[in-house]
């Protein structure tokens, strides 16, 4: 008797397994669509918070780059106090910290977005160029 049981018990588990774990091939694919649904809108939901995230990195560093113009301006006011000697060197470092300037917005002006990974790689460098030139501002002072 014990070994009757023992025998259909394994039997009866595992019909009941199989028999609650079978969906019909139309539930499959509901199932699969579903999930289809579900990564796009997440993928698009991701997707506008990149987009999001470049606009503001945008408009922030924009700021920073009209102060540097401004900088850069009043420079210039000052060229005429300088010696004649030195007014020569003064304007040309002037010119550099304008063409720096001007890649820079250059730069993130004409970013594509292309993945996330890029982005970052793009933020790296583009924050130790703009700090560089700010840097560069803060000592021509």
């Amino acid at each position: 008797m014990k070994k009757i049981i023992l025998s259909v018990l394994p039997a009866a588990f595992l019909g009941s397994v199989l028999l609650t774990a079978c969906n019909t091939p139309a539930e499959k694919v509901e199932t699969a669509e579903e999930k289809v649904e579900r990564a796009n809108k997440e993928l698009d939901e991701a997707q506008e918070d990149y987009q999001e995230e470049i606009e503001i990195y945008r408009r922030e560093n924009a700021k920073k780059i009209e102060a540097n113009r401004k900088s850069i301006e009043e420079f210039k006011a000052r060229k005429d106090a300088q010696k004649k000697e030195a007014r020569e060197d003064y304007e040309r470092r002037i010119a550099e910290l304008e063409a720096k300037n001007t890649d820079i917005q250059r730069d993130l002006d004409t970013y594509k977005a292309e993945s996330r990974e890029q982005w970052e790689i793009f933020k790296e460098a583009y924050n130790r160029n703009m700090e560089k030139l700010m840097r560069d501002i803060l000592e021509f002072k």
